[in-house]
């Protein structure tokens, strides 16, 4: 009996000890995250106090114009306007539209986030700007897509509702050339994404004091149970 419970309290002994290293390996991994978020933010506002960009069919992709504000001239395409379902600000179902730009001098296109709209509201109309050069200000953003994607474009790329937008998909359905970014026009998903950048780091910081009491109160409870041990075996 004696024996057994001397193997039980030395298994979960080990067990504490174990959690040791890995909740101060949690509690680190949360520092090194939060010092991203921060190199991020800081990213994100340098990049916001840069000139726009000018966004033409010949413009070369690359991370750097990430979350740069940028102009484009073109004429959109309203029947090939594209609906992805994304929660509100304040918790309702809808829609946000894209629509593509046919560039200006190209047959390249830019998908253009033009709002968004509450599934109450109903469907918008496809049809919206009649056929007209137009000078568009934006965000550029990168498309947030999931990181596992079943089916392809063509399961739902005729039906105007869509579960994410990608450049590619809607390439590959219209056959013609697609810049591989987005740009945001509404100004109150602009700032939602700013403000998103922004934010984090405090949230990892506090994870991280929480991992690194867990590691405490692991080690504290371990040295109790060897002081016990050692009591007991006199």
């Amino acid at each position: 009996m004696d024996k057994k419970h001397s193997v039980g309290r030395t298994a979960a002994l080990l067990a504490v000890v174990a959690l040791i290293p890995l909740c101060a390996a949690a509690g680190l991994w949360q520092i090194d995250r939060a010092a991203q978020k921060a190199q991020h933010a800081a990213q994100m506002q340098v990049q916001a106090e840069l000139p726009p960009v000018i966004i033409t069919g010949g413009t070369a992709w690359s991370p750097a114009l990430i979350h740069r504000t940028a102009t484009v001239r073109g004429e959109f395409e309203p029947e090939r306007a594209v609906r992805v379902r994304r929660t509100g600000s304040a918790g309702a179902s809808g829609f946000d539209r894209f629509e593509p730009l046919r560039l200006e001098g190209s047959d390249v296109r830019l998908l253009v986030n033009r709002g968004w709209f509450a599934e109450r509201e109903g469907p918008r109309p496809i049809a919206s700007d009649p056929p007209a050069l137009q000078e568009v200000y934006g965000l550029i953003a990168e498309p947030a897509l999931p990181p596992l994607r079943l089916g392809g474009v063509a399961d739902f790329g005729g039906t105007g509702h869509w579960p994410w937008i990608d450049p590619a998909d809607f390439a590959r359905l219209h056959g013609v050339p697609v810049l591989p970014f987005i740009l945001i026009t509404e100004p109150q998903r602009i700032a939602q994404l700013r403000e998103a950048g922004q934010g984090g780091r405090a949230m990892h910081i506090g994870y991280a004091i929480q991992w690194f009491a867990f590691a405490i109160l692991a080690t504290a409870l371990a040295a109790l149970m060897i002081t016990r041990r050692r009591g007991a075996g006199r």
